[in-house]
């Protein structure tokens, strides 16, 4: 406030009619009324000089110069910096096509948040696949006939010992045969035939993975157990634009442990099973290798990485297969083929045989059916129904006019053309 009062004092000193002096005092200013600059321009003084005032006073103040810009200057500078936002927001975008552009099927499900991450360590809820490790809790719960509750953690070993049940080893083991292991076992001192239980996974031991390789984010991550492979590469961003999405190591110990493949959760999620990693895991990315695009007329088209082994009916299945508009018959691939790059048609590529190897860069076009309709006749004029109808070999023109539901009371049935 006080900064302010100094501001009006200078403005006045400058701006005013002689009949204000330059010694009136901050209380003369405000017993007249003068609190901002509305009040100065009330009082005549133009927008100028109110801005080389504030340049006096920033002078004053800091013994530096800086021009101070008048509220068209500002405006203008606005639209600069509005101008200067929106290319910004143009580039992320075709940044973020280009991303697109560049990626195979099925890095998306790690980019668009498709695997959710566990954050929490306790208050979780386990699959039955979850295998249990060393600082796990389990809470068993039993009411009924027989009561009892008691939390038991997996200690090095693996193992839980409940006061009157005895040692039970539970690691290493999935979740849904600990169940059965610890209801036996408790069958055994309670009476379960007519008391219930509860058995459940109340904490979950955190874990690090070394997530390495082509990767967006490597690095140590730091997450609760009950996170499998994918959720924890999704956290590291997932593979990226070089990354294998059927080719991913777990390595444990230093050895190989596991390799996942994306395309085999995607597309046969019943025969595949995710992996839940132990402390130390190491998640690697490889590079891809084999990769095709398939376009045209197909239902979804895109590029596809392909490892040693896959075949054309293999990249068919991940496409979706062909559409409805689709011509089987005018299938192009381009290849490179001794050093050049060459279209072949897919009988010049089987050859005679069902199905064939693919080739890195393989580019495959299905062409589309024609529009025309071949097998239609239409009949207009003083019929029933007109319209357009199927037409076979050896129909008459008796049987369209059937078709149609024969001709109106108006017909002049003696001339049609």
């Amino acid at each position: 406030m006080r900064n302010f009062h100094f501001l009006i004092f200078i403005l006045l000193f400058a701006c005013i009619e002689q009949s204000l002096s330059a010694q009136v005092s901050l209380s003369t200013l405000k017993s007249a009324g003068v609190n901002s600059e509305d009040d100065l321009r009330k009082l005549g003084v133009s927008k100028e000089q109110i801005n080389k005032a504030k340049e006096e006073f920033f002078k004053k103040q800091t013994g530096l110069k800086k021009p101070v810009k008048t509220e068209s200057e500002i405006g203008i500078d606005n639209k600069k910096e509005n101008i200067k936002e929106i290319s910004d927001t143009k580039i992320e975008f075709k940044n973020k096509n280009k991303y697109k552009k560049d990626s195979i099927y099925g890095h998306s499900i790690f980019r668009d948040g498709a695997v959710n991450i566990i954050k929490n360590s306790d208050r979780i809820k386990a699959p039955d696949d979850y295998v249990l490790v060393s600082g796990d809790k389990i809470n068993v719960t039993i009411w009924g006939f027989s009561e009892f509750s008691g939390e038991f953690v997996l200690g090095e070993a693996g193992n839980i010992t409940p006061h009157l049940v005895g040692r039970i080893n539970l690691k290493g083991k999935s979740f849904k045969t600990v169940r059965k292991i610890i209801k036996s076992r408790f069958g055994n001192v309670y009476d379960l035939k007519n008391s219930q239980i509860s058995i459940e996974l109340s904490y979950s031991k955190v874990i690090s993975v070394n997530v390495l390789g082509e990767v967006n984010n490597p690095g140590t991550y730091s997450v609760p157990s009950l996170n499998s492979a994918f959720n924890i590469l999704s956290l590291a961003g997932g593979p990226t634009n070089m990354g294998s999405v059927r080719s991913i190591e777990i390595r444990r110990n230093g050895k190989l442990f596991q390799e996942l493949d994306i395309y085999t959760f995607m597309f046969s999620p019943r025969s595949f099973k995710d992996q839940f990693l132990q402390d130390g895991d190491f998640l690697i990315v490889k590079t891809r290798k084999g990769v095709v695009e398939v376009k045209g007329e197909v239902n979804r088209p895109g590029k596809y990485e392909f490892k040693e082994g896959d075949k054309y009916s293999d990249i068919m299945k991940f496409c979706g297969g062909l559409s409805t508009m689709a011509n089987s018959s005018s299938i192009n691939i381009k290849r490179v083929y001794k050093n050049q790059l060459k279209m072949f048609s897919i009988e010049n590529v089987l050859n005679g045989k069902k199905d064939f190897n693919l080739i890195n860069g393989d580019e495959i076009e299905v062409l589309k059916i024609s529009n025309l309709l071949r097998n239609s006749v239409s009949i207009k004029g003083a019929v029933n129904t007109p319209g357009f109808y199927p037409f076979f070999k050896g129909d008459r023109v008796s049987d369209l006019i059937s078709k149609s539901r024969g001709v109106t009371y108006e017909a002049f049935t003696l001339l049609a053309h």
